[in-house]
């Protein structure tokens, strides 16, 4: 039976971590704070937010919740963005995907200040990840990495299969496992024999959130696997993973729930604090 990587214990000690810093930021004056913007129509990103907004509180972090409407203006969430960029008391700004019809990603993204940008979506910070020396990674991707090198999974000379291609987690995680000197293939929705690809892996890490899709078709016997995706199937949360079947052959796998996604809560909030310390550093860089 594979090794279940679970992320709570990993989740709990960089809490920890976390806490004691706030604790001494707090005690100079200065509460790290993030503002997160969101979609009030997608139910995802309002249970995410509020998980964010209580384990910020539980480590003395304030977490903004700010909502846009479907009939939110792009101005109108642009100027917000800029007066948080000039807000000393603001460290961290986190938008969340969907956004509204009229409010344009990459136009956002631009407007984020790379200080504050903790999920590496303005194209400098997203340059700077591509050159090796960006302070901000997204927290999926950073959750993934943290969750390998805490159980001491070696990377290096590994051949890695990324399932997805998104900007937010697999593009960034296949630049930073071939940084890690992995050997990287990507697939995507126009990959042909896709599961002959994937089962060449040694470590197969699935982002494309299509609940249940990665079988044991896909996992060479003795791989590691991943399971970034999220999926509600009535009213449960699943994996891109079929756990029950794949568990069976891999050395390690991570479940859903328990998996990456604490990792990635915990993750974010050190962002927070690495943004904190940038922002109040004495270079001008």
């Amino acid at each position: 039976m594979a090794l279940i990587l679970h992320g709570k214990p990993i989740q709990k000690n960089i809490r920890s971590g976390v806490a004691i810093e706030t604790a001494l930021w707090r005690a100079k004056g200065i509460p790290p704070r993030l503002e997160i913007l969101y979609c009030q129509t997608d139910d995802s990103s309002v249970h995410y937010g509020q998980l964010l907004q209580q384990q910020g509180s539980a480590v003395g972090i304030e977490v903004g919740l700010h909502s846009m409407s479907l009939d939110s203006e792009e101005r109108e969430v642009l100027d917000q963005v800029a007066a948080w960029n000039e807000d000393d008391n603001v460290h961290a700004i986190l938008p969340m995907d969907p956004f509204p019809p009229k409010v344009r990603k990459d136009v956002l993204g631009r407007a984020i200040h790379p200080k504050k940008d903790i999920e590496a979506i303005n194209p400098v910070t997203l340059g700077d990840l591509f050159l090796g020396i960006s302070r901000f990674v997204p927290s999926p991707v950073q959750a993934v990495l943290t969750l390998l090198d805490s159980y001491h999974i070696p990377l290096e000379g590994k051949h890695a299969v990324v399932l997805g291609r998104s900007t937010g987690i697999g593009r960034p995680l296949a630049l930073l496992l071939l940084q890690r000197n992995a050997t990287v293939t990507t697939c995507h929705t126009y990959t042909q024999s896709i599961e002959t690809i994937a089962r060449h892996a040694d470590i197969l890490v699935s982002a494309i959130g299509r609940p249940e899709l990665v079988d044991v078709r896909f996992v060479k016997p003795g791989a590691v696997v991943i399971d970034v995706g999220t999926s509600f199937i009535d009213g449960k949360l699943v994996g891109d993973v079929c756990f029950g079947e794949v568990e069976k052959i891999a050395s390690a796998i991570s479940p859903v729930p328990g998996g990456v996604g604490p990792v990635t809560t915990a993750v974010l909030l050190q962002s927070v604090l690495c943004a904190l310390r940038w922002q109040r550093s004495n270079g001008n860089d």
